[in-house]
């Protein structure tokens, strides 16, 4: 063994302070231990000489140990009223630090934003408290950042029960992947009704008898402003029927504030209670026969939504009806719409669209507009207005059998057609497309400027804007234009749309159906 390792494994009491110098590769300066023997006494002079020399040494490298006082200062122990008194004075100084001049209502701010915009809620929190204190005394102290609360997360859901502090809270829950749990779900719901202030609600596929909540619903809820629900089956309502549950729990529930109504595949008698008084209501069923209700009841509806601001409405209406004093009748006025989207896709239900357009009032010119249906004739129609363009409409019309004038109603409701798409399943013969130059013909379509079409020839364009006038249409698009004829025929047509419009694309190519 070497002398080294000899040295090594010796007993501390029996190794020299040269020795240890020499081990370590210090240079060992004798003179500084020949006045100190190897005893404790000698040993414990020798430390404080060592400790002088170290001292003096920093202070010569580091005159200034600023930047340790914090760390010395949480370090100290508790207890000595010296020791809190530096503490405390440590506490202020961490509060003039930057980070902490931020306003907390502004915090509180940028906080909220970050819990929305995440799938996991409240992990971005644990992350911003672990800044520093303050931060998270701040989160853990502000009810109005545990309002979001998905009950199929039962980690999430207590603890943001726990620290929301019965402030009005906003719930989410999705059946499918949470419906063992059911039971336990529709008790925590019923338990915290009196503050739920939002509830968003996605059924399960395929309930068990009495397991929806719409069956086990509260009897009220005081705060909720907020009600959706959404599922994932297809709506079926048997025939004879208009709407499904229609004598479950929820017809009894009182909720006095709601303002805001959204069902998805979910069909609701209008006449219950919380269909009064509504800002938004948006239903869509996407199912192939639509639901019909009575044209009186309907009106009823909008009448008790006096300041109704959105109305969606996807194969839901009032029955269909050639009545001209069904139609004629005293329409609602809802003054506050901004946003109407009516969506029907079954054969004839121009009709229910017409209805729903003429049970309502002045529609704002700056309204929101989503209008698409099929007529008798098979044709799909759709008008489309967006805010800030008010005096201007889009239209798609999709060609099976001919322009039907009858939509006349439609375009004197709303502004002035300047954008127009229209479309047929196949590429056509020249004879074949008189519709389109009855479309073009229309009086609501003078103020045309945007033209898209599809499988039109560019020759039976060219020859109806000869006869019609190209007026304000200024950009025509035509895809899948290919003419039977010359290309001098093509050059000349597409000179002439180029001489009398400026812009114009042009894209020859058939595509195969």
């Amino acid at each position: 063994m070497s002398d080294q390792n000899k040295a090594l494994i010796a007993p501390a009491a029996t190794l020299s302070l040269a020795e240890a110098a020499a081990m370590t590769g210090q240079n060992y300066t004798r003179p500084l231990f020949e006045t100190h023997r190897n005893d404790a006494e000698s040993r414990a002079l020798a430390r404080k000489d060592l400790e002088t020399r170290m001292i003096s040494r920093t202070n010569a490298v580091h005159t200034d140990f600023s930047w340790a006082t914090r760390t010395l200062i949480t370090s100290l122990p508790a207890g000595d009223p010296a020791i809190s008194m530096l503490a405390g004075r440590l506490a202020q100084d961490n509060a003039l630090a930057p980070i902490h001049t931020l306003p907390v209502e502004m915090f509180l701010v940028v906080l909220s934003y970050i819990v929305d915009g995440s799938r996991t809620k409240y992990a971005p929190l644990s992350i911003v408290g672990a800044v520093c204190t303050s931060w998270r005394r701040i989160i853990v102290s502000s009810p109005s950042l545990w309002t979001s609360i998905n009950l199929c997360k039962r980690v999430d859901f207590a603890l943001a029960l726990d620290r929301s502090c019965n402030a009005p809270i906003n719930v989410t829950f999705n059946g499918n992947p949470c419906a063992n749990t059911l039971p336990d779900i529709y008790a925590a719901i019923s338990h915290h009704a009196t503050h739920i202030a939002s509830l968003e609600f996605r059924l399960p596929s395929y309930p068990r008898p009495n397991a929806t909540l719409l069956e086990n619903f509260p009897s009220s809820f005081p705060l909720l402003h907020t009600l959706i629900f959404r599922s994932y089956t297809d709506l079926k309502i048997p025939p004879g029927e208009s709407f499904l549950l229609r004598n479950t729990s929820i017809g009894n529930s009182a909720m006095p504030v709601l303002r805001k109504l959204c069902l998805n595949r979910v069909s609701l008698p209008w006449t219950l209670p919380f269909f009064r008084g509504l800002v938004d209501l948006h239903i869509e069923l996407d199912v192939e026969e639509p639901v019909f209700l009575n044209l009186e009841v309907f009106r009823d509806g909008l009448a008790s939504c006096p300041q109704l601001e959105s109305l969606l409405l996807h194969g839901v209406g009032p029955v269909p009806t050639e009545s001209k004093s069904d139609i004629a009748a005293v329409p609602v006025p809802l003054p506050n719409l901004h946003m109407l989207d009516l969506h029907y896709c079954e054969l004839g239900s121009a009709t229910c669209a017409e209805l729903v357009v003429g049970s309502i009032g002045m529609i704002p010119p700056t309204v929101d507009l989503s209008i698409g249906f099929r007529g008798l004739d098979d044709n799909f129609v759709s008008l489309q207005a967006y805010p800030g363009s008010a005096d201007t409409s889009r239209l798609h019309f999709a060609d099976h059998s001919g322009w039907n004038p009858r939509m006349h109603w439609l375009f004197n409701r709303f502004p002035a057609v300047r954008e127009a798409r229209y479309s047929i399943s196949r590429p056509s013969l020249p004879e074949e497309l008189d519709s389109l130059s009855a479309m073009l013909a229309d009086p609501y379509l003078q103020q045309l400027e945007i033209l898209t079409t599809h499988y039109v020839p560019l020759g039976v364009l060219a020859t109806i804007l000869k006869t019609r006038g190209t007026g304000m249409l200024k950009q025509p698009t035509l895809w899948s234009a290919a003419t039977p004829g010359t290309e001098t025929d093509e050059r000349e047509d597409l000179e002439f749309l180029k001489e009398q419009v400026g812009d114009v694309y042009v894209d020859l190519f058939w595509e195969e159906i």
